[in-house]
């Protein structure tokens, strides 16, 4: 039997993180939502979806790479102390990447290509806010991504965010 509690949650975060390719610092926006299929007092089980936009521009000799990444991963998040005003999080997933980039070298010719491939991810988070309906903050300080491309690329970050809690 499920808690009374805010089963259902959705947020949005902005955050920044090291470039699928190894470049630094690309910029991350999410927007999430999670549905517990499992709790007590102690622990909630459920399956989030944070949909991720990512893009990073690059210039080198007169080249300029611009990329933009969109993350699909299915993930199983376990909450603890769930009826709690703090919430510890921690999530595992897997699922689609798609990689659009565009490069114009120094006499303005673009090469556009795009590029799918598959991708785990790991965050560990913490919810702020009431354990019912309510607004909350989603601090997660820790994440990494790992990218199945033509190459293996291995990502860490962090995001903040905010949402509701139904």
């Amino acid at each position: 039997m499920l808690p009374e509690y805010g089963l259902m949650a959705f947020s949005i975060g902005i955050g920044a993180e090291t470039a699928f390719d190894g470049e630094p610092a690309t910029f991350r926006l999410a927007l999430s939502g999670d549905s517990d299929f499992a709790a007590s007092d102690k622990i909630a089980v459920a399956l989030a979806m944070p949909i991720s936009f990512i893009t990073n521009n690059d210039e080198d000799a007169g080249v300029t790479r611009k990329e933009t990444v969109f993350e699909l991963p299915v993930s199983f998040r376990v909450r603890l102390l769930p009826a709690g005003i703090a919430r510890p999080y921690g999530d595992v997933g897997a699922g689609v990447v798609v990689v659009f980039s565009n490069t114009i070298d120094e006499e303005g010719i673009s090469d556009k290509d795009q590029l799918s491939g598959f991708m785990t991810r790991a965050a560990l988070g913490l919810e702020l806010g009431p354990a019912g309906r309510g607004f909350l903050v989603a601090l997660e300080p820790v994440s990494t991504r790992t990218y199945y491309l033509n190459s293996t690329y291995t990502a860490l970050g962090f995001m903040v965010g905010v949402g509701y809690r139904i």
